[in-house]
């Protein structure tokens, strides 16, 4: 069975010469010589920086097997999740 040996969180979108979050993914990827999935968690519907940016710019820097896991969008095991988590008794205000 197919599985990764380590995860690594790193950033993207990085605009201009101003200091970023880092990893940058994009150095991240061309260090990388096995299989790279990207699971983009900061999003929860699909934009032009999981389309194009992860899904055609980064594919091409990568020297692996690439793979992007698009997001939840509009699916319905999401909006399950979205309500059960709203109706949960955990993240209910109650009165002082």
């Amino acid at each position: 069975k197919d599985h990764f040996d380590e995860f690594i969180l790193a950033y993207q979108s990085k605009l201009g010469p101003v200091k970023w979050l880092e990893p940058n993914t994009s150095d991240v990827l061309a260090n990388l010589n096995d299989k790279a999935l990207i699971y983009p968690i900061s999003f929860c519907i699909d934009c032009s920086e999981t389309i194009f940016e992860l899904g055609m710019e980064y594919k091409h820097l990568a020297k692996c097997d690439y793979d992007l896991i698009s997001c939840p969008n509009d699916s319905d095991e999401f909006m399950k999740f979205i309500l059960n988590s709203i109706n949960s008794p955990l993240t209910r205000k109650t009165s002082c």
